[in-house]
C-alpha cells in the first residue's frame, strides 16, 4: 500500500493534464512586420487585412495588403513591392494550427526573391508571429535556408522564438515575444552561395495557447539579391493519455489495495 500511495500524485497530475477541459478554438492573428532601409521604412500586414483586437502596429507603420483570402496565409503577391530600395517578390507566410494528436502546429516565412536595387547596402528587420497554437506540445524544431546571388558580404541572422503566454508579435520590426529557441547566421560569399539550417529537438513547455515568431535580421549589398529564403518552427502536438486508459489506472487501484490485503491476510494464516 506504501508503494501505492507514492505513485498516486504521478496518477493524479495524469489526471489533470487529461481532464482539465477541451482544447479551445483557434482564433490565431498571424502578422508580419517589418523595418526597411536607413530610412527605417515602416510596414506591417495581418492576415485577411483585418487589424483585430490585440495588435498593435507600432507607430508609423504603414500597412500592406494581404493578397490571399485564405485564413492562415499571409501574401503580398508575386508582383514586386519595393520599400525603401528593396525589391521583394512572393512574400508568403503561413501557419498550421494542429487539430488533433500527431499533427503539427506550424509557422513559416518565404520570399521568392530579395533584391536590393538601391545605391547602398540595406537592412531589413523582420518579424512575422502568429498565436493561438494548440498545446500540449514538448518539443519545437527549427530550419531555414536560401541562396545568395552576386551578394558578397551581405549577411543574415535567422531567430525562432516561442512563448507560452501566447504574446503577439510581429508589432514591430523587432518584436518577438517569449524565449529564444535557436539562432543561426551566415555570410554571403563573392558570386554565388547558399546556406541551410536545421536546428532541434529543443525542450519547451507549452500546456496552453502559445504563440511562435520568426525573426530574420539581414543586410544585402548593393545589387545583391536573396533567393527562396524560407523559415520555420514546427511542433508535435504531444500525445496525453486516452480517457479510457486514464479510467482503466483508476479501477487498478481498489484492486491493489484489494491485493495487498488479501496477500497480508494469507502471511497471517501461515
Amino acid at each position: 500500500m506504501r508503494r501505492f500511495l507514492r505513485w498516486l500524485p504521478a496518477i493524479l497530475v495524469m489526471a489533470g493534464a487529461t481532464f482539465a477541459g477541451p482544447i479551445r478554438e483557434a482564433h490565431a492573428i498571424l502578422a508580419l512586420a517589418a523595418d526597411v532601409g536607413s530610412g527605417a521604412a515602416l510596414v506591417f500586414a495581418v492576415d485577411n487585412n483585418v487589424i483585430p483586437a490585440g495588435y498593435t502596429p507600432g507607430a508609423g507603420y504603414v500597412q500592406l495588403i494581404d493578397q490571399d483570402p485564405t485564413v492562415g496565409i499571409l501574401s503580398l503577391g508575386t508582383a514586386p513591392v519595393i520599400v525603401d530600395g528593396l525589391s521583394v517578390s512572393g512574400s508568403l507566410h503561413e501557419q498550421t494550427i494542429a487539430s488533433s494528436p500527431g499533427d503539427f502546429n506550424i509557422l513559416s516565412s518565404s520570399s521568392l526573391e530579395v533584391e536590393n536595387i538601391s545605391g547602398s547596402a540595406v537592412t531589413v528587420e523582420l518579424a512575422v508571429s502568429g498565436t493561438d497554437y494548440t498545446p500540449p506540445v514538448t518539443q519545437a524544431f527549427t530550419t531555414g535556408s536560401g541562396t545568395w546571388v552576386t551578394a558578397g558580404g551581405s549577411t543574415i541572422e535567422l531567430n525562432w522564438y516561442n512563448d507560452p503566454l501566447n504574446g503577439q508579435g510581429a508589432e514591430t520590426g523587432t518584436d518577438a515575444p517569449g524565449g529564444l529557441v535557436d539562432t543561426f547566421s551566415d555570410t554571403a560569399g563573392p558570386v554565388l552561395d547558399s546556406f541551410s539550417h536545421t536546428g532541434g529537438p529543443f525542450a519547451v513547455s507549452d500546456l496552453d495557447p502559445f504563440s511562435m515568431t520568426l525573426r530574420v535580421t539581414a543586410t544585402l549589398a548593393v545589387g545583391g539579391s536573396l533567393i527562396s529564403r524560407g523559415q520555420s518552427e514546427v511542433k508535435p502536438l504531444a500525445v496525453v493519455p486516452e480517457p479510457g486508459t486514464l479510467a482503466m489506472a483508476f479501477m487498478a487501484v481498489p484492486l491493489m489495495g484489494v491485493g495487498y490485503r488479501l496477500r497480508r491476510r494469507r502471511c497471517e494464516l501461515v
